[in-house]
């Protein structure tokens, strides 16, 4: 069979059926409420609250916690870029309305 550049048979590679997509937005779902459940965590337990209590509050294992935060400070890394990424909206929102404030 002959190779595509890539180095792969002509045929071969991804095959994005019908749970490829389905798969990926699960995913994304569930680092969103695993995020959403640090952040709450957190507030109410600190920094050191067990990573079980996310994962049981976000309603994945503690394994997909894992897979997606291998530790809290990569969540917390997650929840800080979750944040500022909400600050940036907010301030892209107000842009042109700073001369309301003087």
């Amino acid at each position: 069979m002959p190779r595509s550049s890539k180095g792969r048979s002509d045929g071969e590679g991804p095959k994005l059926g019908r749970e490829g997509p389905k798969r990926r937005r699960d995913a994304e779902e569930n680092r969103t409420r695993i995020i959403a459940a640090a952040r709450e965590v957190f507030a109410l337990q600190g920094f050191e609250a067990p990573l079980s209590e996310i994962a049981s509050r976000s309603g994945v294992g503690r394994a997909t916690l894992y897979r997606n935060f291998p530790d809290r400070v990569s969540l917390a890394a997650a929840i800080f870029e979750d944040n500022l990424l909400a600050l940036e909206a907010r301030a892209a929102a107000l842009e042109g309305q700073a001369d309301a404030f003087w």
